[in-house]
């Protein structure tokens, strides 16, 4: 279990931002997108905990396209 939990936040990175009070999630190849220079951050996921984001990768084994499929449940 280790292992795959490790696996599925390999290349995410995490950001609190004390403005909006929200914890962002986003893959490592997003970082300039995120980081504004213009581009839309595609992979960025945002929630009040840092729990809910760690759930929704380690859910889904860190693949941004299946983050909808998590509103089912």
């Amino acid at each position: 279990m280790t292992n795959e939990i490790e696996h599925s936040l390999y290349n995410w990175l995490f950001n609190y931002n004390t403005y909006t009070k929200q914890w962002n999630a986003f893959h490592r190849d997003d970082k300039e997108a995120y980081f504004g220079n213009g581009l839309e951050c595609k992979s960025k996921i945002s929630s009040k905990t840092i729990d809910t984001l760690l759930y929704m990768l380690i859910k889904t084994n860190g693949k941004p396209e299946e983050f909808d499929s998590l509103v089912d449940e």
